[in-house]
């Protein structure tokens, strides 16, 4: 091609914030021009998990695995200790609010390095995307469109569906569908009873923010499971490097089990069979058909997110010491007092 590729990713998020800048440091390495638009009404890296501002919500992951480079796996750890805190530690859960800045500080610098890149940020949302000679159409919501060579869709989680819920509640002023959308929930006055329909890691998040003195939180499932916890000295983990011959939800069973009682038996935790199994679950996935699928999301879905996505070990044990007074009937005792952010951040 005569003129520069365009490549478009569509979604500002972490997944869209870190394509953009792989694509700017592979650009660099390639030797190509190309023009890069981001398309997104927010800041980058901003998105549905980092765009929190709220320190108490941490990572769920430690700081020494949430590196946005896999050659340099300290990247995270090493931007924590030179901008927020010196002495942050290598297990520690740094609040939300600072991935998301050192997402668009990852996206920076790579575009920094990287000069025969052009980006523009498009600060609209795309509505469209259709073949269009041999080249792509890409419509915006402000009734404009771009011509790309190429488009990544990096557009996150959808809403939350809303097919259970009755009418009536779907009206009422009081009922928040989806609390990262809405800033309602953070109003609740003192004195308020909640409920939170879900019992996993948003759940976490919004009992974090309303369990303070004066607010019963209460949540409900279908299962009443809490997230697990990581270790508090985390180990390696330990891959799977066995055959992924999958074809039904069995099998999958089988193998995964299987890799559990292998690392238990040679003294491992069971965290870190879990972890090892993360270069092979899309493997696993695509070797189910779509009844095998259903059948998982119907039957152990739940169970396969607890183990795999863990929580820090302070909220943990934080939901843990809250659980019986959330089940009091007879006393509205406040929840305890929230985990000290100070510890885990390294503030003062």
């Amino acid at each position: 091609m005569s003129a520069p590729a365009v490549v478009a990713v569509v979604g500002g998020g972490a997944s869209g914030c870190l394509t953009a800048a792989q694509i700017a440091r592979r650009a660099t390495i390639a030797g190509r021009s190309i023009q890069l638009l981001l398309i997104d009404p927010g800041e980058p890296g901003h998105g549905l998990a980092y765009g929190t501002e709220d320190p108490r919500h941490r990572l769920n992951v430690p700081a020494a695995g949430m590196s946005a480079w896999p050659d340099d796996p300290q990247h995270f750890l090493r931007w924590m200790r030179r901008h927020i805190d010196v002495t942050f530690p290598v297990n520690g859960y740094a609040p939300r609010m600072f991935y998301g800045r050192y997402l668009e500080h990852i996206l920076e610098t790579a575009l920094d390095e990287a000069p025969q890149v052009s980006f523009e940020h498009v600060r609209v949302r795309a509505t469209d995307l259709r073949r269009h000679g041999r080249r792509l159409r890409l419509s915006l919501a402000d009734g404009t469109s771009r011509p790309v060579d190429a488009a990544v869709l990096a557009l996150g989680h959808a809403a939350p569906s809303q097919d259970w819920v009755p009418d009536d509640l779907t009206r009422s002023p009081r009922y928040v569908p989806d609390p990262w959308r809405s800033d309602v929930a953070l109003s609740v006055p003192r004195g308020s009873n909640v409920v939170l329909v879900g019992a996993g890691l948003t759940m976490s998040d919004v009992a974090l923010q309303l369990g303070r003195s004066g607010v019963r939180v209460h949540a409900v499932s279908r299962h009443g499971l809490l997230p697990l916890p990581h270790a508090i000295e985390p180990e390696p983990r330990v891959v799977f490097d066995g055959s992924v011959e999958v074809t039904s939800l069995a099998d999958a069973r089988r193998l995964v089990f299987d890799h559990l009682r292998a690392v238990r038996a040679a003294g491992g935790d069971w965290r870190t069979a879990i972890d090892g199994m993360r270069p092979v679950t899309s493997a696993i996935w695509r070797g189910l058909g779509e009844a095998e699928r259903a059948a998982f999301l119907q039957s152990a879905a739940r169970r396969w997110d607890r183990a795999r996505h863990r929580v820090d070990p302070a909220l943990h044990a934080w939901l843990r010491s809250a659980e019986p007074r959330a089940r009091s009937s007879h006393t509205r005792r406040p929840w305890p007092a929230l985990p000290s952010t100070p510890r885990v951040c390294g503030c003062s």
